[in-house]
Order: structure tokens, then sequence, then C-alpha cells
């Protein structure tokens, strides 16, 4: 990865770690206890319970998962509906509309100090995918995780982008 690219991944990693601890923490009042930060060559990522998958375009070309414990999920959806009443056989549709909504607006808001270099910034309708199937590392990208700790549990951030 060129020293260019990569000071660009590296400010985009930056600017959606900041965004998410400023929501969770000043919309959800879910603190982070920790943030780990591990990236390299792995080659498979091990997803949680629930993960929602944007891609951003711009200056480069990022895949962003954000990847929930259902324990976190659940507390989300309590206090996102907390004044809706969900009908039993409708909570999947709220659990999947509430997590892609929270990965699309952080990430929207992150856009906002992405280095652009004069490039539109797009990003992907976000894809949630419930389950912990693997997801291999596509050929020539690089994966850096942050794992954040709350008292109900883990969301791991996953930034994917190109070695180039």
């Amino acid at each position: 990865m060129s020293a260019e690219l990569d000071d660009i991944v590296v400010r985009i990693q930056d600017s959606v770690i900041a965004a998410t601890t400023a929501y969770f923490l000043d919309w959800l009042k879910i603190e982070f206890s920790s943030v780990k930060v591990s990236s390299g060559d792995v080659d498979v990522i091990s997803p949680r319970d629930m993960t929602a998958i944007i891609g951003i375009s711009g200056a480069t070309k990022i895949l962003m998962a954000y990847s929930f414990d259902d324990e976190l999920v659940s507390a989300i959806l309590a206090q996102e509906t907390s004044s809706l009443d969900i009908p039993g056989d409708e909570l999947d549709i709220y659990r999947h509309d509430v997590i892609a909504e929270l990965a699309n607006v952080v990430l929207r808001h992150s856009t906002k100090t992405f280095p652009n270099q004069g490039e539109t910034i797009g990003m992907s309708p976000p894809m949630v995918v419930e389950g912990k199937n693997n997801f291999r590392r596509p050929k020539g990208s690089v994966f850096t995780c942050f794992r954040c700790q709350t008292v109900h549990g883990i969301l791991d951030v996953y930034c994917i982008s190109s070695k180039d």
C-alpha cells in the first residue's frame, strides 16, 4: 500500500471509530469500556450475531462491517424503539432496520471528515446478515478491526481496504 493511500485509509478509520464512539455515547448512552485495534493479513472475519455491511467509495474504496453481539443488538433495539409498540411477528424486521440505520447514520456522519481529495464520497445501502458465517479476505485486501467492548456485549467494526 502506498504511503498516501495508507494515510487516507487510517484517516477514514479514525473518522469512523470517532463517529461510532460519539454515536454510542451521545445517542444510545452506551459507553465503550475498551477499544482494541488489530490489523494485518487476517484471512477470515468471524462475524458476531448480526452484521451490517456498507461499501464506501471516494479517494479509496473501503468496505465497512459493523458486527454486533445479540445482547448488544437487543439493547440498541430497546433504546431505539422504546416509544413503539412492536408486534412480535415484526421484531426481526425492526432488529434489521435498527442495525442498518445505525451503521448508515454513523458512516454518513463520519464522511464529513473523510479525506476526499476532490472526489465525491459514495455509500452503498446497508446489507444486514445474521449468523456467524465466516467471510474470507478478498485477494489483495487488508482487514482492520476495532473491537468495542460495552456492558451489553461486543461491537466489531471492520474496515476492509485494498493493499493497492
